[in-house]
């Protein structure tokens, strides 16, 4: 028999005593005999307090179950600004007091823990103690640790070259040697560009004409500092001017281009840009523009009316757009340039009766207004990601670190770090690991171009044959939005099962305008 808590307070007050040791809201639950005696009270569906009685029914003793002490306590992340901390939870607790360094504490309801560390304080001795509504348990055994060196700081660069940097950087009291890592200035995904125990390195391989986000982590035996502030610099672009389409740095100034034509030409610097405008089609068209280049990314924007409407990259599948007024494109670095490789930008027209290829959706793109409010529901972020530097446990020799990190990359990565992840992937010789990023990438794409249906697919297509249910639980909703139909989801499916001819039936999607 159960009773609510007015009924306990208005009857039993008197003789036991409720200490609240918690500003957590307990949830208590008073269980009754038969005849109406109070036996228990359960706090979080475990007993708290029993009651005795007399064969008369007058109360001999009330037992507050005792708590054990927290056990198993360890540091599972540490660097230079915080600290996860985890204990096995005790039977009966609601809460946890964590004490650091006998001086500063607080309370959670978790058995886990961030502390905030101290840049004057390098030695931290941590302790638990389990309470409920009721009790509190001892202590556990202290837990010691030590903070991680100070990231590095003062970074800069010199002898700047087509496919070289060199960074230096001020060196960290007590690290042993510095990681150095570089991105791309808007990604959050760090290339590994090797260790050393010196304050300089050298980054080869680069690219020339591209920008580079640089950083630089402080290592001191198994901990790891937070990341250096950045550094952005371009490599050196040495070739002589090229752009075969100037003047048409403007609006006014843009080249006309004609449909079915490869147009070939050349971003010259950090600040080049290129305009092109098409001849009037007619509206209630269709088009499809595609710009492609080599080891360069670029963007191209769709302008209507003045008013930059649509935009796809280099890297991407082009993009299929309704034509409702005159139609110009712009061309421009997405912290890349070269002299040396040139872009190629083409065009088609298309019509209501346009056939569609296999493993394409054939619809116009979304208004951006909706395609904005689509990505707002992408970030699945989880609650215990602490510190941006988990990105760089995708290095990890530990399996589920590398797991929690492209978990957090798949829900904050950006655009940028498609290429990178990709670059990741081709040099792992795992199979988990090479579908785990496939499934990052794919992430990204979704969230970042949901306007742009194909060049989603297109990062899809990797997935379909892949044996993981919780990729598959992921992957059909996607197809299914992305589709509208299932009869259209499962022949993109089937076409991965039944080996393309020649002479394959196309689907013609009608309405592509």
């Amino acid at each position: 028999m159960k009773k609510t808590l007015g009924t306990i307070f208005t009857v039993f007050l008197s003789l036991i005593f409720l200490t609240a040791t918690t500003s957590y809201a307990a949830n208590l639950e008073y269980v009754y005999d038969a005849s109406n005696k109070l036996i228990e009270i359960k706090e979080n569906d475990e007993i708290a307090v029993r009651f005795e009685y007399d064969l008369n029914g007058n109360l001999l003793s009330q037992n507050v179950q005792s708590l054990k002490a927290p056990q198993n306590l360890k540091a599972i992340f540490v660097n230079d600004k915080t600290s996860k901390i985890s204990w096995d939870k005790v039977t009966g607790a609601t809460t946890y007091d964590v004490h650091v360094n006998n001086d500063a504490s607080f309370s959670t309801n978790e058995n886990s823990a961030i502390i905030s560390l101290s840049p004057t304080t390098t030695t931290y001795d941590v302790k638990i103690k389990a309470k409920n509504s009721f009790t509190q348990s001892e202590f556990g055994e202290i837990l010691s640790f030590k903070a991680a060196p100070a990231p590095p700081t003062d970074l800069a660069v010199s002898n700047i070259q087509e496919t070289a940097i060199t960074l230096s950087w001020s060196a960290s009291a007590g690290a042993q040697e510095y990681q150095v890592y570089y991105a791309h200035p808007n990604g959050i995904v760090p290339l590994n560009a090797g260790k050393t125990a010196e304050t300089k390195f050298t980054i080869n391989d680069l690219n020339h004409g591209t920008g580079y986000k640089f950083l630089v982590v402080a290592i001191s035996g198994n901990l790891k500092s937070s990341f250096s502030e950045p550094i952005m610099s371009y490599t050196a672009m040495t070739a002589p001017f090229l752009d075969n389409s100037e003047p048409n740095d403007s609006l006014e100034q843009a080249s006309l281009i004609k449909p079915n034509i490869r147009y070939d030409s050349y971003i010259s610097s950090e600040t080049d840009i290129d305009y092109y405008k098409i001849e009037p089609i007619g509206l209630n068209n269709s088009l499809f523009v595609q710009i492609n280049a080599t080891n360069r990314n670029y963007v191209l924007e769709v302008i209507q009316s003045g008013v930059s409407r649509w935009t796809t990259k280099s890297n991407q599948n082009g993009i299929t757009l309704p034509v409702t007024s005159s139609v110009s494109f712009k061309v421009k670095g997405d912290f890349s340039y070269s002299t040396k490789e040139s872009y190629n930008l083409t065009y088609t027209l298309q019509n209501t009766t346009t056939v569609c290829p296999p493993r394409m959706i054939c619809k116009p793109p979304i208004d951006p207004p909706v395609a904005a409010s689509i990505m707002m529901k992408s970030l699945d972020l989880h609650e215990e990601l602490y510190d941006i530097n988990i990105v760089t446990d995708i290095y990890s020799s530990d399996y589920d670190k590398r797991l929690l990190a492209y978990h957090f990359i798949s829900g904050t990565g950006t655009p940028e770090d498609i290429d990178a992840l990709e670059q990741i992937k081709e040099n792992s010789t795992l199979t988990e690991d090479r579908d785990i990023i496939d499934w990052t990438i794919a992430k990204i794409a979704y969230t970042h171009y949901n306007e742009q249906p194909n060049t989603v697919l297109r990062y899809l297509d990797s997935l379909v044959l892949v044996e993981n249910s919780e990729i598959q639980a992921w992957l059909m909703p996607v197809l299914q939005e992305l589709f509208g139909d299932e009869s259209a989801v499962q022949a993109y499916l089937d076409s991965f099962l039944t080996p393309a001819t020649e002479n394959a039936e196309e689907i013609v999607v009608p309405g592509n305008n």
